[in-house]
């Protein structure tokens, strides 16, 4: 089973204008009146880690946290207790909330369900900002971004840098000196000038929290569905290839709920039940799933009678941390036990995201944990529950998907 080309999966919605899973989605420009319940317990007191390092430019920003120690997206999660109705919406994150009839052939395959990681499609690349030619900076829509937010007219970019039409051109531009990360949408780049649609800004030491939606003066999302920066969760190549990631990761489903979220998101465009996991929650590898992935099967090598007969025994022998993966695959799983995934939006299966413009050969593969399901992570106390009311309905049988 291979999962080779696993990418954010796109339901049309009808009678709502939204642009979806990893796709970012339409931004509202009326502001709406906040409303929020509170369930479960606040989380506990999060540990903090060593504080980022300086960004090294001439290789990628792998090894770097982006944002404060005592972000969510650098603080471990085994601490946190764990949510009382973890396995409800687990259950309903891990399915397409449309009718079978209605999905998609590859929403469909059952196989789907599996683990997959982003290597290229829908995977951001993340380039330096102050090194190569001046490239003019145009944005084809008014307004373009949060209130507020302004991006440099000219950057000085390499010539490496290209945008993924097909898969939205996201983008990263990291500017050292200003300790900003600039992310950008249906970027194009012809030349000497770098287009695109949308951008969000977002500072390097910030908490990388977003602003609930109806705090917003416009409701103004990020590039992914849930508001946050594509930069937070990003698995990225000198991590992977030194075997240790120090990080949450970021993940999307097929089936985050409608209308809720909680932080650190700030908008959703879940399509589901509103008791399926919200975006921003934070979802953690099981231990019973953690100790199974690193545990070898050997088939036993012992000879046994059977009828009469003699034959090798069906017997295998599980040897405990034995499990051979490649480094980075190694460092993926063991990020997801200790730091953990927060929902960043939605897709045809669950989808961690990694740096796109980087060499994985040998390091990490798109199906390298496919036998992780999303059945295999918990969720922890959910905190406050937060109201969408500009997000899109829940998808319901009457609508398509395409």
């Amino acid at each position: 089973m291979t999962h080779t080309h696993r990418i954010a999966g796109t339901l049309a919605v009808v009678g709502a204008s939204v642009v979806l899973a990893g796709c970012g989605e339409s931004k509202p420009k009326t502001p709406v009146a906040e409303t929020a319940t509170t369930t479960g317990p606040r989380p506990a007191t999060r540990t903090t880690v060593p504080a980022a390092t300086t960004i090294d430019t001439t290789v990628d920003f792998g090894g770097v946290n982006p944002f404060a120690a005592s972000s969510p997206w650098n603080t471990p999660v085994q601490s946190l207790e764990r949510s009382r109705t973890s396995n409800s919406m687990i259950n309903e994150a891990a399915e397409q909330p449309v009718f079978r009839e209605d999905q998609t052939r590859l929403q469909a395959k059952p196989e789907n369900k599996n683990l997959a990681i982003n290597l290229k499609g829908w995977a951001p690349g993340v380039y330096p900002v102050g090194a190569g030619e001046p490239v003019t900076l145009v944005c084809r829509q008014d307004p373009c971004g949060r209130v507020g937010d302004s991006i440099p007219r000219e950057m000085r970019l390499g010539n490496d840098l290209q945008a993924d039409s097909a898969h939205d051109g996201w983008l990263v531009l990291v500017d050292q000196s200003t300790n900003t990360a600039y992310d950008l949408w249906r970027a194009r780049r012809v030349g000497s000038t770098l287009s695109f649609e949308f951008f969000r800004k977002w500072t390097l030491d910030g908490d990388g929290v977003a602003v609930p939606a109806t705090r917003e003066p416009d409701r103004v999302p990020s590039v992914r569905g849930s508001g946050l920066p594509m930069l937070a969760g990003l698995i990225r190549p000198r991590e992977a290839k030194a075997g240790r990631i120090p990080h949450t990761l970021a993940m999307a489903v097929p089936g985050p709920a409608s209308q809720k979220f909680v932080l650190p998101a700030g908008t959703t465009n879940g399509l589901a039940s509103t008791r399926s996991l919200p975006q921003g929650a934070r979802i953690r590898l099981k231990p019973s799933a953690f100790r199974r992935m690193n545990q070898r099967r050997i088939r036993s090598k012992e000879i046994v009678t059977i009828n009469g007969k003699r034959q090798r025994s069906k017997r295998y022998i599980v040897q405990e941390g034995r499990r051979k993966r490649s480094k980075g695959a190694t460092a993926v799983l063991q990020a997801l036990y200790t730091y953990g995934a927060i929902i960043v939006d939605r897709a045809d299966s669950p989808t961690l995201y990694a740096q796109s413009n980087a060499d994985w050969r040998n390091i990490l593969s798109a199906n390298s944990l496919s036998e992780l399901k999303l059945r295999d992570f918990e969720v922890v106390s959910l905190g406050r529950l937060y109201n969408d009311p500009a997000s899109p309905p829940r998808a319901r049988a009457s609508q398509e998907s395409r």
